[in-house]
């Protein structure tokens, strides 16, 4: 007896529709889209208390930071807090960003 591989969805892609493709596409993007979390006073304290923690003792932070529906991390030290335009400058190894207080979800100091 013949030992036969199949191929398995292989031998199926020829027949997806470029308009299948776009769609099964665009409902995996819905299903992973997460809503701009809602945050009460205390926890908006609680970021701006320790946004200005790292920032005195120039210390590195992580940022939680909600952005076209995704929620991402990212760790530096405070360089400059701008009131006027609601941002926060982060300094990290490899690069320097720029973060709406909007945007920012969370916020913990990282101890050394």
């Amino acid at each position: 007896m013949k030992d036969y591989k199949d191929r398995g969805m292989i031998k199926w892609q020829g027949m997806m529709l470029t308009d299948h493709v776009k769609k099964i596409k665009e409902w995996d993007a819905e299903d992973k889209y997460i809503p701009r979390p809602r945050l009460e006073e205390f926890e908006l304290n609680s970021i701006a208390e320790e946004i200005e923690r790292a920032y005195k003792g120039k210390s590195t932070i992580k940022l939680t930071y909600w952005r076209d529906g995704e929620l991402s991390d990212d760790y530096g030290i405070p360089i400059e807090i701008n009131t006027s335009n609601k941002t926060i400058l982060i300094d990290d190894p490899f690069s320097t960003a720029r973060y709406s207080f909007n945007d920012i979800v969370a916020a913990s100091l990282i101890f050394e």
